[in-house]
């Protein structure tokens, strides 16, 4: 169970993926080349998954918008132009 979790960081319990092990390991056994490598391909994943979630917030955002600006359409009284 100790080697499942980790560490703790903000009080709540981190699980290592298999590349964070691999740089563990790598750095452990002294192969820093190694650990490099994994390093850079854990930063390059880690700003893939940023990206994503920024285009998820965006695309919602901007669906958000033309939800309120419809419903707001619906809601005024077409026939009636005085204010």
């Amino acid at each position: 169970m100790k080697k499942e979790f980790e560490t703790l960081q903000h009080n709540v319990l981190w699980f290592q993926s298999g590349m964070e092990k691999q740089l563990d390991e790598a750095v452990a056994a002294g192969d820093f080349d190694k650990a490099e490598e994994i390093s850079e391909s854990l930063s390059k994943r880690h700003l893939a998954c940023k990206i994503a979630k920024a285009a998820d917030i965006r695309d919602y955002v901007a669906w958000k918008k033309v939800s309120i600006l419809c419903d707001w359409h619906r809601q005024q009284k077409w026939g009636d132009v005085s204010p």
